[in-house]
C-alpha cells in the first residue's frame, strides 16, 4: 500500500499466499474486526473498543469506586488494529518432507522421486568404485 494507513497497526502478520490472506482476514472478521482497507497484497482490520454497560451498572449499584476504576480502565483502553501482509514466496522458509530412505519427497499431493545429482550415469552415487 503506497498511501499512508488511516491507523497504525499494533500487529503485522505475514502470509505466503493470497488464499491465506483471504482466510485470515475472514477469521478476524468473524472475531469482530472490521476491514478498513484491503487490496490484493494486504488487509487492514480494526476492532473498536466497546463500553460494557453491564459492568458499569453492576459497579454503580455496588460501589461508585469500581465504576470510576472501570471508567479509567475504559479511557486508557485502545482499539485493536491488525495488518495482514502478503509476503513474497522467497521470504517463506521452504521445507520438504523426505521419506526415511531419502529416495522420495512429498509435494503436497503425492510422493515424488528425488532428482539424481548425476543423471548421466546410472550408477549409485553412494557407491564408490574399487
Amino acid at each position: 500500500m503506497s498511501a499512508t494507513l488511516p491507523v497504525r497497526p499494533q500487529q503485522v502478520i505475514r502470509v505466503a499466499t493470497t488464499d491465506e490472506l483471504r482466510a485470515l482476514t475472514a477469521r478476524y472478521v468473524i472475531q469482530g474486526y472490521v476491514v478498513v482497507t484491503q487490496d490484493a497484497t494486504s488487509a487492514l482490520l480494526i476492532k473498536r473498543k466497546q463500553f460494557n454497560m453491564i459492568w458499569a451498572v453492576i459497579a454503580f449499584f455496588f460501589c461508585v469506586l469500581p465504576l470510576l476504576v472501570y471508567l479509567i480502565y475504559y479511557a486508557f483502553q485502545s482499539d485493536q488494529v491488525v495488518q495482514i501482509v502478503l509476503a513474497p514466496q522467497a521470504a517463506a522458509p521452504q521445507t520438504q518432507l523426505i521419506s526415511p530412505d531419502g529416495k522420495f519427497y512429498w509435494d503436497g499431493a503425492a510422493w515424488q522421486p528425488m532428482e539424481q545429482d548425476n543423471p548421466d550415469t546410472g550408477a549409485d552415487p553412494t557407491h564408490e568404485p574399487a
